[in-house]
């Protein structure tokens, strides 16, 4: 590894010191607890050199935020489902974000009797148009993948909004 990271380092390409690449693993690590401190504890780095890299080293800071997008890709399909069963158990916030991903929301709309949403078609809509916003086309494959996401999603689960949205 040394070795091409030296040949890199000739040519002017950025190569990253090995305490960088420690918080770059790291940070892929998956989990709820993975903040900048603990990624760099786990790293064997002091915190406030991480936040120094972030702050001052723009090559390592494009790194970062390139592993933390693709952590978010990989982490779409189980956002999708906490949403849907957030949504499922009638928050409103959450029922009202999934409306908004797929722009069945207008602000200020007034919702008067009752609407019916099949939960996994929305997840489905929701994951069509970010993957569109990011100029993909989507698969059948992986609409099948997001709404197998949760055994809701799959069903026929309603949910009913009463009231003013």
């Amino acid at each position: 590894m040394e070795k091409k990271a030296k040949e890199k380092e000739k040519k002017g390409e950025w190569v990253a010191t090995v305490e960088q690449r420690r918080c770059l693993t790291q940070a892929m690590e998956v989990g709820l607890d993975r903040t900048l401190k603990v990624i760099a504890v786990s790293a064997g780095v002091e915190p406030k050199e991480l936040v120094r890299w972030l702050d001052e080293d723009k090559r390592f800071a494009n790194a970062w935020r390139e592993i933390g997008e693709r952590m978010l890709g990989i982490s779409r399909p189980v956002i999708y489902s906490a949403l849907i069963q957030r949504a499922i158990s009638g928050d409103m916030g959450a029922i009202k974000l999934a409306f908004e991903m797929t722009k069945d929301y207008v602000p200020g709309m007034k919702v008067s009797g009752e609407v019916k949403v099949s939960l996994s078609d929305l997840l489905i809509q929701a994951h069509e148009r970010m993957i569109e916003g990011e100029g993909r086309e989507v698969s059948g494959d992986e609409s099948r993948r997001v709404s197998g996401g949760s055994a809701a999603c799959e069903s026929s689960s309603m949910v009913q909004v009463e009231g003013r949205g």
